[in-house]
Formats: structure tokens, C-alpha cells, sequence
């Protein structure tokens, strides 16, 4: 594929990522609590198994009263469930956690007590979105806390995270319906983000792992016109490279290859 070697600015956030631990402070600790965070949990990490997770502190939800602080009993004894049963490659909807400090915990689903399979502690501001990556790592299970920020162009934007350590560095390529193509990050490791860029009708996103020129796994992006703001997640799974898109409504789905 023909290639113009002109790079467009993006922030590629690093963010390093190491078993049983965070890998990256979501942001400051809030000054307002009147209201609640927002968490999902997206799983990646295929030796894992599905998963309960849970956090410290919670929100009740009333269909007719809305949101409401979870009664005052002590930060030990409030538990909110983020997760049951979260399969392999599937993902929760938002659900409402207090602001500030949180540590979320996983554990082989049904099992409710004893040493977490992985824990994460975030720094979780009022009204804000966050997504939790669970990644699969030669150590274990890692993790990925994401701000979900919204997409205020026109169109729809995506961001691109490299989620699986099988796969080396890659240099990530966006080419248009017309066949221009634009190499947005160099050498995109396990645990690093690419910041949102827009996504044309018709575009594709290719992976070149060798540096050579040419890419080596192509998905076709036609599909995602008009989603706003989404997360492309790329993994490997049965040997090889899959590239699932995520909207802001949380399924994931498989893109295809052109």
C-alpha cells in the first residue's frame, strides 16, 4: 500500500504496565463528591478466566430516585459489584462508583473472599468516565485505567490500545477511502495508548510489526462512521492479530479484515 511518510500529531500516552498493579493514575482526587464516577471493565487477558470485580466503595440506584451514596458503614464493608461472571473479550456497561480514592478487585467469578487475582487503586473524579483494561501479561493479569473523554469534532474518533504483550511493537497506519495512507504512532507497545484521531468513512487501520513498509494486519474501519468516540483494542487470540472496536455503549465487536 502507498504510504505518506507525513506524521500527524497525537499524544501517545505511555503508560507501563506491570502484573497485580496500575498503569496509569486516572487524575487528581475530586473536590466534589456529590455525584458519582463512572467504571467499566473491558477483559483481555484470555488465562484469566472470567471474573468478579468489585470496588470499595459504592452508589444504590433507584429507577425512580437515581443515584444515592452508599450507606456510611465503613469503607471495608461497602463492596459494589463492577463485574460478575465478565467473560473473556466482553465488557461491562458504566456503573456508578464513588468519587476520589478506589481500589478495585478481581476474583475468579463466584469466589468472594480471599487474595485478589489482580487490584488497582485510581484516583476517580465526579461526573468522569473511566474504562479498566484487564491485559494478559507473561506475569499475569495488568491493567489499563483509561479517561474516557468525550470526542468533540465532527464525525467519530477512535483511539488505539495496544493490549497484547505477544504482539511486538508496531507502527500504526490509518489509510483513507481514497488510498492516502498517514502513520499516525511509531513502535506502539503492550500498555500504550494512541490519543483519538479521526476516522473517515471508508478508512482502514493497519499494523506493521516489521517496520518494513507493509503492513502486516489490516482491519476495515467502514463500519464505525458515524460512532463518535470509540476504543480499537488489539489482541491476539488463536495466534492471531484482532483488532475489537468499542462504543461508548460498551460491546465489543470484531473488525473485519478487508
Amino acid at each position: 500500500m502507498s504510504k505518506n511518510h507525513n506524521l500527524r500529531s497525537l499524544q501517545v500516552a505511555i503508560l507501563s504496565v506491570s502484573a497485580f498493579g496500575l498503569a496509569g493514575a486516572a487524575c487528581e482526587s475530586p473536590d466534589d463528591i456529590s455525584g458519582p464516577a463512572y467504571v467499566r471493565v473491558v477483559h483481555l487477558a484470555q488465562s484469566v478466566g472470567a471474573v468478579d470485580v468489585q470496588t470499595d466503595g459504592g452508589y444504590s440506584f433507584d429507577l425512580g430516585a437515581g443515584f444515592e451514596p452508599a450507606p456510611a458503614v465503613g469503607a471495608d464493608e461497602v463492596r459494589t459489584a463492577i463485574a460478575q461472571n465478565l467473560a473473556f473479550r466482553t465488557s461491562t456497561g458504566y456503573v456508578p462508583v464513588l468519587p476520589g480514592d478506589a481500589v478495585l478487585e478481581a476474583r475468579s467469578a463466584g469466589i468472594r473472599f480471599g487474595e485478589p487475582l489482580f487490584s488497582i487503586q485510581a484516583d476517580l473524579r465526579a461526573g468522569l468516565r473511566y474504562t479498566v483494561v484487564v491485559l494478559e501479561t507473561e506475569r499475569g493479569p495488568s491493567t489499563l485505567v483509561l479517561n474516557d473523554e468525550e470526542w468533540e469534532g465532527q464525525g467519530t474518533a477512535a483511539r488505539f490500545v495496544h493490549a497484547a504483550e505477544s504482539l511486538p511493537g508496531v507502527d500504526v497506519w490509518v489509510t483513507s477511502a481514497s488510498g492516502d495512507a498517514e502513520r499516525i504512532a511509531n513502535r506502539v507497545s503492550a500498555g500504550q495508548v494512541v490519543g483519538y484521531f479521526q476516522v473517515e468513512t471508508g478508512a482502514r487501520l493497519a499494523l506493521d510489526a516489521d517496520r518494513d513498509g507493509a503492513p502486516d494486519a489490516v482491519f476495515d474501519l467502514a463500519q464505525l462512521s458515524d460512532s463518535g468516540s470509540l476504543s480499537l483494542f488489539a489482541i491476539v487470540a488463536a495466534g492471531r492479530v484482532t483488532l475489537l472496536a468499542q462504543r461508548s455503549a460498551g460491546e465489543l465487536s470484531v473488525l473485519p479484515t478487508p
